[in-house]
């Protein structure tokens, strides 16, 4: 279930994140936490010494946080899901369904993964790469992920996954409605935000 926070505390949690401990990529699933409604985020940290920073900002803005002994942190809204999550992330049997769908992926998507296996996820990434994304669902095109240049965080199971583009929009009107935000900018003046 979709999580959407009061937009002024959304904001200020995506001010203070500790971005100097994470990926480029963790804007992305923060901005999709905080502004349109993600359940949970998976990301590792960049240097195990930000734990520390991590944990006192999760418990400052209220949410679960497990890293586990390979530095990958969950970051849920539902207290006791970051744990699991990472459980679940483990498991030894196939589990990209339940996985994706805890991380808050539309279905389709995690069905479309599951039938890849997740032995074969960047080679299908890499396919995805060179699909082509136009008119609106030029949306839910996640190449710029890793750098932090996009709207999306799952690999969409086509170029014109509704259920991918539903959670686009929902982070590009967050982008839009705060555009004045510093660490939002180079979203503001993308192709993706802007439409140019």
């Amino acid at each position: 279930m979709a999580t959407y926070w009061p937009a002024l505390r959304a904001i200020d949690h995506l001010r203070t994140f500790p971005r100097e401990w994470l990926p480029s990529s963790a804007l992305v699933d923060f901005l999709l936490l905080f502004g349109a409604g993600k359940p949970a985020v998976r990301v590792q940290l960049t240097n195990p010494e930000g734990n520390a920073a991590l944990l006192s900002w999760c418990d400052e803005v209220d949410l679960d946080l497990a890293i586990d002994e390979e530095s990958f942190a969950c970051i849920s809204v539902a207290r006791g899901d970051a744990r699991r999550i990472l459980k679940i992330d483990r498991a030894s049997e196939a589990h990209e369904i339940e996985l994706g769908l805890a991380l808050g992926y539309p279905l389709c998507c995690c069905q479309r993964i599951a039938a890849v296996g997740e032995a074969g996820i960047d080679r299908y990434a890499e396919e995805v790469s060179h699909w082509s994304f136009t008119g609106p669902y030029a949306l839910i095109n996640p190449s710029g992920y890793l750098e932090g240049r996009a709207l999306v965080s799952h690999i969409p199971c086509s170029v014109n996954c509704e259920s991918s583009l539903e959670i686009a929009t929902r982070a590009r009107r967050f982008v839009i409605n705060h555009s004045s935000e510093p660490f939002l900018s180079y979203l503001v003046r993308s192709k993706l935000v802007a439409g140019k």
